[in-house]
């Protein structure tokens, strides 16, 4: 575990944002440049299959359909809240920036940009992992679907414990059942219990639900990852979770 504590290191103000028609295309200018990235990560594996199914079109569709009004600025504040720890100081960050702040000032736009650079770094594997899950079948040769999944994240939670015993708190990204990369989540784990392997929880620093941590009970033993959340999302049932690559940034 680390020494992060959600109620004095996160944010004390809710994830709950309304984006401009020129953030909206942004961000789907980020996820598009994801896609075609998913794409070449994913054909060589299964050049017969990607082919037949068109992989790059299918998740060109869901980006373009999908943006919403109001959308979280989760990735951008899970590694503000990073940068915020890593940086230090005699101040809480949520006795610091206790209410939302205004659109256009100075945290807003670093949590935006924060929230771009997540996702120029996470994008690309939240849509191969939402392509595993829902156009690649669980059968052989193919072996994707949930099973996929859950041996990656299997992989994912010993290197999770890594990086906390090593490094300190990690950004985590969260897929769920939903083919909509932006009802998927990012948060910032601090903590992994090491009782079981098969069933570790996770603590977490959720956005969504500030204040105090949050829970990820984690049951890695069937075919399919089953999950018990304490902040529930709109992406369904979790399916998995992977460490994501963050990148140190001066907050203002």
């Amino acid at each position: 575990m680390t020494s992060f504590d959600p109620g004095r290191d996160g944010f004390a103000f809710a994830n709950n944002w309304s984006l401009s028609d020129a953030e909206r295309e942004e961000m789907r200018s980020k996820l598009a440049s994801s896609a075609e990235l998913a794409t070449k990560a994913l054909t060589p594996a299964f050049p017969g299959a990607f082919g037949l199914i068109r992989l790059s079109s299918r998740l060109a569709r869901v980006i373009a359909s999908s943006v919403p009004d109001g959308y979280g600025l989760c990735g951008g504040m899970a590694f503000a809240a990073r940068d915020f720890y890593e940086r230090g100081g005699s101040q809480a960050l949520a006795d610091l920036y206790r209410d939302r702040p205004a659109l256009g000032s100075p945290l807003h736009v670093f949590l935006w940009r924060r929230l771009l650079e997540s996702l120029a770094l996470n994008g690309q594997t939240f849509l191969v992992w939402i392509a595993m899950l829902h156009f690649v079948p669980a059968a052989w040769p193919f072996e994707g679907g949930a099973p996929w999944l859950l041996a990656q994240t299997r992989e994912q939670v010993r290197e999770l414990r890594r990086r906390l015993d090593n490094d300190g708190p990690a950004p985590v990204g969260l897929v769920g059942e939903t083919r909509d990369p932006f009802s998927d989540h990012q948060v910032l784990a601090y903590e992994c219990e090491r009782s079981d392997s098969d069933q570790p929880v996770v603590h977490v620093y959720d956005m969504n639900c500030p204040g105090r941590g949050q829970t990820l009970e984690l049951d890695l033993r069937g075919p399919a990852l089953v999950a018990k959340e304490s902040c529930p999302g709109a992406r369904g049932r979790l399916r998995g979770m992977f460490c994501e690559t963050y990148a140190q940034a001066s907050p203002p």
